[in-house]
């Protein structure tokens, strides 16, 4: 029986569900047609509480 809160697990390469016209080693699609987040769905709560405790500044950094 799974975790409840295990993160998805992720297919093998030759298991990706790639389309004609993605980038060659793309997994878009993979969580869903609407999905945004790409592999950010891999993160759980648990882990992001964790990664709280590392942050000393607050400081932000754009991601362009």
């Amino acid at each position: 029986m799974a975790c409840k809160n295990a993160a998805p697990t992720r297919p093998r390469f030759d298991q990706l569900p790639l389309h004609a016209g993605d980038p060659k080693v793309s997994a878009w699609g993979l969580w869903g047609e609407d999905d945004e987040l790409g592999s950010l769905n891999m993160l759980k709560n648990e882990r992001v509480k964790e990664a709280v405790r590392e942050v000393r500044t607050g400081e932000r950094i754009a991601l362009k």
